[in-house]
């Protein structure tokens, strides 16, 4: 399936050049968190779509063993090791937007969770014809692992409805502190390739790409072969932020504006990451599901900061003890603070804890223009703030404040440090609530 053409070195207007500050865990190869003993897996993406368990109180669960059905919107729950429910809790998740609530089966886990050796088995999935690739990736029932966990199957669904052409993983990793991407194109970039070749099949798509920051290049010399036999190309960007966007790397390698609202894939653009290549390949070629994923640590008392396979479940604040600062779930850029119920989920590409700054109030908006001159998809960011302040939603929606990709440069630069990417987020999902609401489309 021809795909649109790929525009190797493009850029965008707006955006900023992020110190790179990456020093504590780049070069740190992938380890193990071995001292996990409870974990609490959550039943759905939020309160409303929660899966319903099939065990009790204190029963004792095997490997592999279904603890809980599917929803129409996410997968069964599979017990990731031998283990014993100790409860029903609530959760808090990465969703697509905001952090949600999500109930949870607790368990004590009777051994490590680990990421195993790849070990692959027959048959080769180039061996398999579409149906039985296809059978393959729905009895994995994987997630997408990005905000909002969806459902692997419907994405690869979704990516044939609207007829994609061109499949990306996007490596891009800009934000400070974050590696977990990096390390695994560095240990496990093979894998990655071959996943994304997988995907690729799955979908029907003959034109795919692996995207990373051009001062990286140099670490990723063992994807090259892989890349070559599947015909998969190896694009390098700058380091221009936030090239790491979907909707702003989708202009920069196509020049396709992806309509406010609305993701790459209403352009024929699918955009995946390396952790979802990564289980994609482990499940389908080696039998294997992966019942966590690797995370960047920064910030830990007494371990060194690096990147660690954590399984899904794990409670972040259990993994990183704060004293007297925060700990965040991403990026400094985009991430959201912890609380004591948030927990490791396919999402999560990094737990950090960070110093606060020195404590300096926000004062009222100056005018200065930083906002909207920096913003990456060309956004009046003043005047959506002044829409916040007013609570007007109808004008917001006529700014086309869907647009937003909450990327955090206009709070990053605002001098009047308003929370200018919060106010912004929080004004689009009053819009597409309305929206929904009165049945209209944006």
């Amino acid at each position: 399936m021809r795909g649109p053409k790929i525009r190797r070195f493009g850029t965008f207007s707006g955006g900023i050049d992020l110190p790179d500050d990456k020093g504590l865990t780049l070069t740190r190869p992938i380890a193990e968190w071995d001292d996990i003993e409870n974990i609490s897996l959550p039943l759905g993406r939020n309160m409303r779509s929660a899966t319903s368990p099939l065990v009790i109180n204190d029963q004792k669960v095997s490997t592999g063993r279904i603890i809980a059905t599917a929803d129409n919107e996410s997968p069964d729950i599979f017990a990731p090791t031998d283990a014993t429910v100790t409860g029903f809790s609530n959760v808090e998740i990465a969703g697509r937007y905001t952090m949600r609530r999500a109930p949870a089966i607790d368990l004590k886990i009777a051994s490590p969770i680990k990421l195993p050796p790849a070990e692959p088995i027959a048959p080769h999935w180039l061996d398999m014809d579409e149906a039985a690739l296809w059978d393959r990736i729905t009895e994995g029932q994987l997630t997408v692992h990005r905000r909002g966990s969806t459902p692997l199957a419907h994405w690869v669904l979704k990516a044939r409805s609207k007829s994609c052409g061109l499949l990306v993983a996007n490596a891009m990793e800009q934000q400070p502190l974050v590696t977990s991407s990096h390390r695994m194109l560095v240990d496990h970039g093979p894998e990655v390739i071959e996943g994304l070749a997988i995907l690729a099949r799955a979908i029907g798509i003959s034109n795919a790409a692996l995207v990373v920051p051009r001062r990286r290049t140099d670490s990723y010399r063992n994807i090259a072969p892989p890349a070559d036999k599947y015909n998969i190309a190896q694009i390098a960007l700058s380091h221009k932020y936030p090239t790491e966007s979907d909707t702003i790397l989708t202009k920069v390698l196509t020049r396709l504006s992806v309509p406010p609202g609305m993701t790459p894939m209403d352009v024929r653009v699918a955009m995946i990451d390396p952790a979802t290549c990564l289980a994609v390949y482990r499940w389908v070629a080696c039998g294997q599901r992966l019942a966590g994923r690797i995370v960047t640590i920064c910030g830990h008392e007494t371990r060194p900061d690096g990147n660690y396979f954590l399984p899904f479940g794990a409670r972040c604040l259990d993994i990183i003890k704060p004293r007297d600062r925060s700990v965040i779930h991403g990026g400094p850029m985009i991430g959201a603070k912890c609380n004591t119920n948030t927990v490791v989920t396919p999402a999560t590409d990094a737990i950090l804890a960070i110093s606060p700054s020195p404590y300096a109030p926000s004062s009222p908006c100056i005018r200065c223009g930083w906002c909207t001159d920096h913003c990456p998809t060309r956004l009046n960011v003043a005047s959506l703030n002044d829409d916040f302040e007013l609570s007007l939603i109808e004008h917001a929606r006529r700014s086309h404040v869907t647009a937003c990709v909450g990327c955090g440069v206009c709070s990053y630069i605002c001098p009047a440090r308003l929370p200018l990417m919060q106010r912004v987020k929080e004004l689009k999902l009053a819009v597409i609530h309305a929206v929904a609401r009165d049945g209209r489309t944006e």
